[in-house]
């Protein structure tokens, strides 16, 4: 037999390879050099499971406790700590307007920028019917309001919402120097506390 028409094995396996496989019906099967089509990786509960090269999606900032954040929560905590420096400097009883031109110099002390007495002008059906002068604005966010009083009630916190809705601001802080003790309480401007002043006060009594 001449050695020429003899079969080559490595020849055979590459004819073999080189073949497709096929299916009882004749359609081509995937080997595993074919790239397959990409799927989506799922969980046993067949949900689409979360690709580890995708950011995940931001959530509501919220504390240790789970409560949302107070908004300008370190800004009301900075203007608390300098009203009860000055409460702790001058003592409790004085007229509310000796507070309030301490709080000012004590607030700019700290690099906090606090305007007071700005007049905001109000309108009615586009008449101007007068005029709106908060005690303190602090870096133009939080409406604070010096008090001598023996306690806060429903018309000081209205007055704040009052406020907050002619400044557009969102955040009001109560400060009585009355006791020893000082005293304060968050107001925040929200859809239901307009409807209902009682419910926006968020007291933060210490």
């Amino acid at each position: 037999m001449n050695a020429d028409n003899r079969n080559n094995p490595q020849d055979e396996a590459s004819m073999r390879s080189s073949a497709p496989l096929r299916d009882m019906d004749g359609q081509e099967l995937p080997t595993s050099e074919s790239p397959s089509p990409s799927a989506s990786i799922r969980d046993i509960s067949g949900q689409k499971s979360p690709d580890p090269h995708q950011p995940a999606p931001s959530a509501p900032i919220r504390d240790i406790g789970g409560q949302k954040e107070l908004l300008h929560e370190d800004l009301t905590r900075q203007i608390i700590g300098a009203a009860m420096r000055v409460l702790n400097e001058l003592k409790p009883g004085l007229d509310e307007k000796l507070y309030e031109n301490a709080l000012i110099i004590e607030l700019r002390a700290m690099g906090l920028r606090a305007e007071q007495q700005k007049e905001h002008p109000v309108y009615y059906r586009g008449q101007l019917v007068g005029k709106l002068v908060p005690d303190l604005i602090v870096e133009d966010k939080v409406i604070t309001d010096p008090k001598v009083v023996s306690a806060f009630n429903e018309t000081h916190v209205a007055q704040m919402i009052g406020y907050l809705a002619i400044t557009g601001l969102k955040v009001a802080l109560l400060l009585n120097f009355k006791n020893a003790r000082l005293d304060w309480k968050r107001v925040v401007r929200e859809r239901a506390a307009e409807a209902s002043p009682s419910a926006a006060g968020v007291d933060l009594r210490r």
